[in-house]
């Protein structure tokens, strides 16, 4: 017994070779793993699971969050007290939940024992779910069970946990990995724990073997390690662990301090089981880089629907297709008594028709500001003339060429917006497309609601001024919009009556940046599309879309097993957010700092595989024209004119700039614009108070019926997922904001700010992530933190996180 070793290994890539490529295995009946650490992870700190259970039985007591600490130190002493009984009759200081949850509740309300049995139900249910949400397989141990399955070894499961080896085996089995074990022991069903090592003789007795016949692999030196080797027991101990495990309490103690790293810890959350894996590229940025500015967005969504209580939400096409799917999936998973979201098929285009009375100021200056050279034929596009007709009534006017350059204050053009025949036609289309929109927000119980909220990407309100235009003949419910991100159009629209309220950006709300996002607005466009054309109008109740073979939509095509790919990790980001929310309580405004800091670290900042992604998409203007948009154009840098040319000529400039200089050129960009928009910056706004809508008694929500088309669109977008994997290069995680990129951050916000200062201007305020916390972080983790080492450590963290 004395000549075992105990055997260590820095990772569990390393225990394939150790079991298979050694004799370890030959003289060894049974194989005995740890579970917790070993054949399963957590996505989050196991306190951040507890402290959840404290805040559902708090909240089940009527007590507020200010409680939570203090009732999960209750638990503490309920812990001790169950153990404490089994001590007392001999076993080891453990016991199972239930007679922990017990002991919890009766500490909690001891005046109120009827209602014991039901609040240690609430404590078990949430414990359950919350370790369902928060547990994955340990990758590497799945090929390893399967091999050692062929060996014909009996595999058991050893754990020393309070949860019984019936939750355990169900959390095994929700994780694949149940089948490949014959039994399982865990300390808190019999009160015996490896730590003690009464576990051990344990097992060694109902297995009915020798102690040489059997090899424990753990993630404990003590409990796995030590222990077993002193019943005779071989022990590998798996080291993998370690730092992550260390990360993740450093992240639940500074997320106590500071709410804002909770956005960051749902990111963790959410991508925890993809450290080390290879996945498709496309797949980890619509995960680990838009999942969670759209994710917040949503979250800050529902928030305000809380608050206002609208009948119904409505998800305007064509980026609403996913950001419902998104809302659907928080307000489910938060348990929220919000209505399902609705579809509604509707478009610039659409609305901006349906608002026509005539053609005249409103309708030339939406279309000028979709187009980067607005020509005769691009402005008048709306009206559905063909070209020769056009050309003919614009030749009356004296305009000779419809492709010229429009020019606003010509008598010429004057005349031609003027011409009867021209006037005649928007009217009728006007009150034509009117009526088949009234028809079809008829169907969709639109006329139904006393208040709805229409929600977007956002921009500039042109879509919900239409829509309102449109709908001022007859009554309609009072109409709220929410936006991503709100510009200056939509401000002047607010003031103009509009209740237009924007979550990441707001530039009557100016954060530096939360301001990135109109830098760079296809960001949030073109991966939140639809598979579908966009909406030209409305016929018997159901939307019109633009042939999937027309000259807007074409180009799209090539780019849609992309977009499903990055609307997939979308989606799993979302599924994960909101379980960590729910465990956390985490608030929108508490993941909105990480939020702004990724879309900020993107737009300005980008990596060259998200450079080269998103500047290959298609943009097509979608406003009765098919101009395609340049999202960042590549030019030589040998060329100072041709290349400011084509910064200032893309879409995305600190891309361009990027594309020629690297980030050090998407930095300068940044600065050099800093003046040019502190002096065109709107008047700053507080906050808009929310004013609560109708009483719960008033309150009649609904959730409209999805169109038949949905389903086929996500059906299609499934098929098409299979491509974008194939397409995709596939790489290893890497975090979507490192500690350099946030530095570089803080240094673009102190230079603008400086630049600006010089200039004498206003500087711009941003709610950055601490720099300081995350370098504490990275060395707290690679430190020993015991000992006198330990002691300064904890110093120099007290004068970090000041």
């Amino acid at each position: 017994m004395s000549r075992i070793r105990l055997k260590q290994i820095a990772n569990f890539k390393q225990l394939d070779k150790e079991l298979f490529g050694s004799s370890l295995l030959r003289n060894t009946d049974v194989v005995a793993f740890d579970v917790f650490d070993t054949l399963l992870f957590r996505r989050c700190d196991a306190d951040d699971v507890q402290l959840g259970v404290a805040r559902a039985l708090g909240h089940s007591l009527g007590n507020d969050e200010s409680s939570d600490i203090a009732i999960l130190r209750v638990r503490e002493q309920a812990y001790f007290d169950a153990a404490a009984e089994n001590e007392f009759k001999g076993f080891d200081k453990d016991a199972h939940l239930d007679d922990i949850n017990l002991a919890w509740v009766k500490r909690l309300a001891p005046n109120e024992p009827g209602r014991w049995s039901d609040l240690a139900a609430v404590a078990r249910e949430s414990k359950i779910r919350y370790e369902h949400w928060a547990c994955f397989p340990n990758p590497a141990t799945v090929p390893i069970l399967q091999r050692l399955a062929g060996t014909g070894k009996r595999a058991v499961f050893v754990s020393d946990m309070y949860l019984g080896e019936a939750i355990v085996s169900d959390l095994l089995t929700a994780n694949g990995l149940r089948q490949f074990f014959s039994a399982g022991y865990v300390s808190g069903d019999i009160a015996l724990t490896k730590s003690s090592g009464r576990l051990f003789q344990h097992v060694l007795e109902k297995e009915g073997i020798d102690g040489s016949r059997m090899l424990h692999i753990g993630d404990n030196p003590h409990a796995d390690g030590r222990r077993a080797i002193e019943h005779g027991i071989k022990a590998i101990v798996v080291r993998e662990r370690d730092i992550p495990l260390k990360r993740m309490r450093f992240d639940h103690n500074y997320a106590l301090q500071d709410r804002r790293w909770l956005g960051y810890n749902a990111a963790s959350f959410a991508s925890a089981a993809s450290l080390q894996q290879v996945e498709p590229e496309l797949h980890t940025i619509g995960r680990d880089v838009l999942g969670p500015p759209f994710s917040a967005f949503i979250h800050g969504l529902a928030e305000y629907c809380m608050r206002i209580r609208p009948d119904a939400v409505y998800f305007l096409s064509r980026e609403g297709l996913l950001l419902k799917d998104l809302y659907d999936q928080l307000i489910a998973t938060l348990q929220l008594p919000l209505p399902s979201g609705g579809y509604l098929c509707t478009s610039r285009l659409n609305a901006a028709v349906a608002a026509m009375r005539s053609f005249g100021w409103r309708e030339i200056t939406l279309k000028l500001g979709s187009h980067n050279k607005p020509t005769v034929s691009s402005i008048f596009s709306p009206l559905g003339f063909s070209r020769d007709e056009l050309a003919s009534i614009a030749g009356k006017c004296g305009i000779s060429d419809i492709d010229q350059k429009f020019i606003i204050d010509s008598p010429t053009i004057a005349r031609l917006v003027a011409h009867p025949i021209l006037q005649d036609r928007a009217i009728r289309l006007g009150q034509n497309a009117r009526n088949a929109l009234h028809e079809y927000l008829e169907k969709r119980g639109f006329f139904n609601a006393r208040s709805v909220v229409l929600v977007d990407v956002g921009w500039a309100g042109q879509i919900q001024e239409g829509l309102k235009i449109a709908l001022s003949d007859s009554p309609a419910p009072i109409i709220n919009v929410y936006y991503l991100g709100a510009n200056q159009l939509a401000g002047e629209r607010r003031r103009s009556g509009l209740n237009i309220r924007a979550y990441l950006a707001d530039m009557e709300q100016y954060d530096w940046l939360g301001s990135a996002t109109f830098e760079f607005v296809e960001l949030f466009e073109i991966p939140s599309r639809a598979l579908h054309g966009t909406v030209l109008g409305h016929n018997q109740g159901e939307p019109l879309f633009a042939s999937e073979d027309s000259a807007e939509r074409t180009p799209e095509h090539s780019d849609e097993p992309r977009i499903a790919l990055l609307q997939e990790g979308i989606c799993e980001y979302m599924l994960h957010y909101a379980r960590y929310a729910a465990i956390t309580k985490t608030s929108a405004d508490h993941a909105k700092t990480y939020a702004i800091n990724i879309v900020a670290r993107i737009v300005r900042f980008p990596r060259r595989s998200e450079l080269f992604f998103f500047s290959s998409l298609n943009h097509i203007a979608n406003f009765g024209s098919s101009e395609h948009l340049q999202l960042a154009k590549v030019s030589s840098i040998l060329s100072g004119k041709k290349f400011l040319d084509a910064v200032n000529n893309s879409h995305w400039r600190q891309g361009a700039a990027a594309l020629g200089l690297g980030r050090f050129g998407a930095l300068l960009l940044s600065l050099f614009q800093a003046p040019r928009i502190s002096r065109t910056l709107p008047s700053q706004i507080e906050e808009q108070r929310i004013h609560d809508g109708a009483s719960i008694a008033a309150w009649n929500p609904f959730s409209p019926l999805p169109h038949g088309f949905e389903t086929d669109v996500r059906n299609r977008s499934f098929v098409l997922l299979e491509q974008g994997r194939e397409a995709s290069l596939h790489k290893t995680y890497r975090s979507p904001l490192t500690p350099f990129e946030l530095a570089m951050l803080h240094l673009g916000l102190r230079a603008t700010n400086l630049y600006l200062s010089v200039k004498k201007l206003n500087q711009f305020p941003a709610d950055l992530l601490p720099l300081r916390a995350w370098l504490w972080r990275e060395i707290y983790i690679r430190l020993p933190v015991h000992g006198k080492f330990g002691r300064l450590l904890r110093r120099v963290k007290r004068w970090i996180t000041a």
